[in-house]
C-alpha cells in the first residue's frame, strides 16, 4: 500500500511539473501571426471588441482600441458561416481589391483571422496591433462585396 501511494504521489508530481512548465513558457512571437486564438493579457481580456457578424454586415462594439494586444469576440448571428479577417490598410473599408469574389489577402497587409465558423457560434482571436487604420472583413466568397466590412482604428 505504501509503495502504491508513493507511485501515485510521484506520478502526480510529474503531472504537476509538466503543467507548471507549460504555463510558464514564454510566448515571444506575435499571437496574431498564425490567426489562432491567443491567450490575452488581463487588459485585453477585460474589454474585447465584440464583432457581430450577420448577413451581410459587421457591427463592432467599438471602432478603436489602444495599440497592443486587441481581442475580438466574434459572434455569427447570420444564416451562413462567416469569418473575421484583420487587414491593416489606409483604404476605405469598401475599396479593397477583389478577384473571384474575394479580397486577395496575400496582396494586403494581412494581420490574421478568426477562420470561418458556423451559424450561432462565437470565436475569439487576439491580435498584436500597431497604431494605424484597419479593416475587418468577412472574406467568404461574395460576403465582402455584400457589405461585410468595418473600419477599425488603433491609437
Amino acid at each position: 500500500m505504501v509503495r502504491t501511494m508513493k507511485l501515485t504521489l510521484a506520478l502526480g508530481m510529474v503531472g504537476l511539473s509538466a503543467m507548471l512548465l507549460a504555463c510558464s513558457s514564454s510566448d515571444s512571437e506575435s499571437p496574431a501571426a498564425t490567426g489562432t486564438t491567443a491567450a490575452a493579457t488581463p487588459a485585453a481580456a477585460a474589454s474585447p471588441v465584440e464583432a457581430t457578424l450577420t448577413d451581410f454586415a459587421i457591427a463592432l462594439s467599438k471602432d478603436s482600441a489602444p495599440a497592443g494586444l486587441v481581442t475580438f469576440a466574434a459572434k455569427n448571428d447570420g444564416a451562413t458561416p462567416h469569418e473575421l479577417v484583420v487587414i491593416k490598410s489606409d483604404l476605405a473599408p469598401d475599396a479593397l481589391p477583389v478577384a473571384d469574389g474575394k479580397v486577395d489577402e496575400a496582396a494586403m497587409d494581412f494581420i490574421g483571422e478568426i477562420e470561418e465558423f458556423p451559424v450561432g457560434e462565437s470565436q475569439t482571436g487576439a491580435f498584436e496591433l500597431d497604431a494605424g487604420k484597419y479593416i475587418l472583413i468577412c472574406n467568404v466568397a461574395g460576403h465582402y462585396q455584400l457589405g461585410m466590412h468595418a473600419a477599425f482604428t488603433v491609437e
